[in-house]
C-alpha cells in the first residue's frame, strides 16, 4: 500500500469517527467525494471539516470550505479544518495554522505486549456510569479541562463501531482510548497513560487495539514525543496533516 493511501485510509476512519462525535452531539454532518463537514459548532477538540482526498480535491474542497466558512462567520461560530493532506492554503479565507501532526499506520500482526503490572487489567466499558469515569480520568491523566461539560455521550456505548478501552487498577481507571473500526482499519483516538510505566502501558494499549480486529491496520496521528513513542511500538508515520481554525 503507497503511503498516500495509507493517509487517505486514517483520513476517512478519522472522519468516520468525528461523525459519530459530531452526531452524538445533535450536528448535522455532510460526506462528500472530497471532504466531510458539518456547519453547526463542533465540540472541543473536534473539526468541523476533514479533507478526504490530496491535491486532486483542493478545487472542490476550497470551494465548499469557503462556502462553509462564510456561514461560520455569519453565524459567529467558530470552525475548524482538518487538512489531511496538507495541502491547503486557507489564509486568504481568513483562516491560521493551529498545529501540525503526522498520520501513523501499523501493519495488522501479532502485538507485542510488553510487561504491565499483574494487578491491572484491560477492558471494554459498558456502562454509562464506566464511560463517566473514563472521561473524568481522560481528564485528569490526559490533561483535558476540569468540568467542562460531557465530551462523550451515553450514545458511544451503544455504537456498533465504537470501543472505549480502560485500565483497571483496585477498580480505578489508569489508562484507556477510544477505538473506532470502519471496514478497513482500526483507528485510536483519546488515548491517555500513566506516568509510571508509560512505555509498558502504551505498548500494551497498541495490544488491546489490535486484538479487537486483529486483521485489520491501526491507525491514528501524533506529534512530538508521542510520535516518537508511537513509532517505537511499530506505527510508521505515512504523511503530515495541518489543522486550520477560522479567525
Amino acid at each position: 500500500m503507497y503511503e498516500a493511501e495509507k493517509v487517505m485510509l486514517a483520513a476517512q476512519n478519522n472522519a468516520a469517527w468525528c461523525d459519530v462525535i459530531l452526531r452524538a452531539h445533535g450536528c448535522q454532518t455532510n460526506f462528500q467525494q472530497h471532504l466531510w463537514s458539518s456547519p453547526d459548532q463542533a465540540p472541543r477538540y473536534y473539526p468541523n471539516a476533514i479533507t478526504l482526498t490530496g491535491s486532486d480535491g483542493v478545487e472542490q474542497q476550497s470551494v465548499s470550505l469557503r462556502h462553509l466558512l462564510q456561514q461560520a462567520r455569519d453565524l459567529g461560530r467558530p470552525f475548524a479544518i482538518k487538512d489531511s493532506f496538507n495541502t491547503l492554503d486557507l489564509e486568504s479565507a481568513g483562516c491560521s495554522r493551529f498545529f501540525t501532526a503526522d498520520w501513523l499506520y501499523r501493519s495488522p500482526r501479532e502485538a507485542d505486549i510488553a510487561p504491565i503490572p499483574t494487578d491491572v487489567h484491560w477492558t471494554r466499558l459498558a456502562s454509562v456510569e464506566a464511560l463517566m469515569a473514563w472521561e473524568q480520568a481522560w481528564e485528569q491523566i490526559g490533561g483535558g479541562p476540569d468540568n467542562a461539560g460531557r465530551l462523550f455521550p451515553a450514545s458511544l456505548l451503544t455504537a456498533p463501531a465504537v470501543t472505549v478501552l480502560a485500565v483497571l487498577h483496585r477498580e480505578r481507571i489508569v489508562a484507556g482510548c477510544i477505538v473506532y473500526r470502519s471496514p478497513a482499519a482500526l483507528g485510536y483516538t483519546n488515548m491517555f497513560l500513566p506516568d509510571v510505566d508509560r512505555a509498558s502501558f502504551r505498548t500494551a494499549c497498541v495490544a488491546a487495539i489490535a486484538l479487537l480486529s486483529p486483521a485489520l491496520p491501526i491507525v491514528g496521528y501524533e506529534s512530538g514525543t508521542d510520535l516518537d513513542a508511537m513509532r517505537a511500538c511499530g506505527f510508521e508515520a505515512t504523511g503530515s496533516l495541518q489543522v486550520w481554525l477560522s479567525a
